[in-house]
């Protein structure tokens, strides 16, 4: 269904920002 599809689209935008800030968090360790 169109809901099933929107709830997936949230969710993929919240693991690439997960995604996303993990790496800062690395590159911030890093330094």
């Amino acid at each position: 269904t169109e809901q099933m599809g929107r709830i997936v689209n949230e969710l993929d935008t919240i693991n690439f920002s997960i995604k996303k800030a993990s790496q800062l968090v690395k590159e911030i360790g890093r330094q």
